[in-house]
């Protein structure tokens, strides 16, 4: 895997970075709807920022030109089909927002799912389209997949944590339960990193920000998973939410650089 001499795709990797925090928090909030431990006031507010982080992706998304930023061939209707998809996905979520806002929660979490169907399914499209052709398709849908996860977690943890500080008798288990998901989640990270590491064709110009992206984005969120546990288990949700401001900057920060070295060198981590 050598680094490309043009960086010009790299604007591609922060749309896709966008997409898949929308998509991946919109699928850790509906898990935690079906759940139902959690208020919709928590729900529609989570689900509003993400709204906006799809937005946001999508009118990235819509003024890049994304056939003549890459350097290998992607059908156009591959590139067509990838931003209906994603457009449908922000439609969905902003259906669920309504119907969360008019009290009709039972039918939002039918919107919700379906929503979080689109945003999981169009990552799928996106691997397809921007994956390079040397690179198995499993394995960049894998890094995208567990990304989104990583990124929708650690989110709607921090967002969880600061609704501890106005809902005070709010049962301790859903962060509980975000928080051992997170663990999982930047394990199974950890396993897609071990095969470009296995690999170790990656240029030395782009290895130490492999390292970099393994250390920031995965190790260091994972330690503080178990103090954020410890912390949460005894109902100090202010350190709680604290420690989790904290893994969100370095998981925000591991995927921005996993973005670099998808686009620049061809890897999916």
């Amino acid at each position: 895997m050598v680094p490309s001499d043009d960086m010009q795709a790299v604007p591609l990797g922060f749309f896709l970075f966008l997409a898949e925090l929308a998509a991946g928090g919109i699928l850790v909030t509906v898990i935690l709807d079906w759940e139902g431990e959690v208020s919709p006031g928590f729900l529609l507010l989570n689900g509003l920022f993400l709204l906006a982080f799809a937005a946001a992706a999508l009118w990235l998304r819509s003024v890049l030109p994304a056939a003549s930023l890459l350097d290998y061939d992607v059908p156009a209707p591959l590139l067509l089909a990838e931003r209906i998809l994603w457009s449908t996905f922000a439609v969905l979520t902003a259906i669920q927002l309504i119907l969360l806002r008019t009290e009709r929660r039972v039918t939002a979490r039918v919107a919700g799912t379906l929503a979080a169907a689109a945003g999981i399914g169009t990552l799928g499209l996106s691997a397809a389209a921007y994956g390079p052709p040397d690179v198995p398709l499993p394995l960049v849908m894998a890094s995208l997949g567990t990304g989104a996860l990583a990124l929708g977690t650690v989110w709607t943890g921090m967002m969880l944590g600061h609704w501890y500080l106005v809902t005070p008798l709010l049962s301790t288990r859903p962060l509980l339960w975000l928080n051992g998901a997170l663990a999982a989640v930047l394990l199974a990270q950890g396993l897609v990193l071990i095969v470009p590491a296995l690999l170790g064709d990656f240029a030395a110009t782009v290895a130490w920000l492999f390292w970099l992206r393994t250390a920031v984005g995965i190790v260091f969120p994972l330690v503080l998973s178990l103090m954020i546990w410890r912390t949460a288990r005894v109902r100090r949700m202010m350190s709680a939410t604290g420690l989790l401001y904290i893994a969100l900057g370095a998981i925000l920060s591991g995927q921005i650089i996993a973005k670099a070295l998808f686009f620049v060198a061809g890897m999916p981590v």
